[in-house]
């Protein structure tokens, strides 16, 4: 390809919508980006993903036991001042350390990227990594309506439930996860989807094995 059909072509993919695109054309999506400054701010992209995912955080909060427990009122102006200080909790709290999370992921995945001849750097792979989360936020949003019916129908902790909830929500979202990182990541690294799985399949590997190694030292 010449200059000018790379230039033509990335003009085209600046054009998308990212919150569309990055649906149907993640490796695309990634590529326009990283190129623009407002999308390739992590502070600004994740600070929309948290405002997006209210609704599903307000469902997790008054449908699972273990929050409801410390919703102690029935009175409606307690209860929403409670529920609204779980919020205010998740987001002052979760937002930074998310933020963290996802600067030491992309240093990981520089690092296990470049065993397989990877070029991306932390920043890049940052990014990436926020981004590919979206298409999974999508469907967290659209599993609402059904985990409502689940709730109301099978209660929050009956076997069926949690079965039905594993096989047609967290199980996708896990897959979801899994092929969407590995796509970004390949277009950072400038290789092939498979190298892309096989880095997130071993930052998985060792996240596991240091987090058995500390149960072990802790046992023991």
């Amino acid at each position: 390809m010449g200059d000018g059909e790379e230039i033509e072509h990335l003009a085209v993919d600046q054009q998308r919508n990212p919150w569309v695109s990055i649906v149907l054309k993640p490796r695309e999506t990634i590529r326009s980006v990283l190129t623009s400054d407002r999308w390739s701010n992590i502070c600004i992209v994740y600070g929309i993903i948290i405002l997006v995912a209210i609704p599903n955080i307000i469902f997790e909060v008054l449908t699972k036991p273990k929050y409801t427990d410390n919703l102690t009122s029935t009175d409606s102006s307690v209860v929403f001042a409670q529920l609204s200080g779980i919020l205010i909790i998740v987001v002052v709290i979760g937002y930074p350390l998310a933020i963290g999370a996802f600067y030491v992921s992309g240093y990981f995945l520089k690092v296990i990227g470049a065993w397989f001849e990877g070029i991306g750097n932390t920043k890049d792979l940052a990014v990436a990594f926020v981004w590919c989360y979206v298409p999974i936020l999508y469907y967290e949003l659209l599993a609402i309506l059904p985990g409502i019916l689940i709730y109301y129908y099978l209660g929050p902790d009956s076997f069926a439930s949690h079965l039905i909830t594993f096989i047609g929500i967290s199980f996708p979202m896990g897959i979801m996860w899994v092929i969407y990182s590995a796509v970004g990541i390949s277009e950072v690294h400038q290789f092939s989807i498979v190298k892309g799985l096989a880095t997130i399949f071993t930052l998985l590997g060792l996240f596991f094995l240091l987090v058995f190694s500390i149960a072990l030292l802790v046992i023991a």
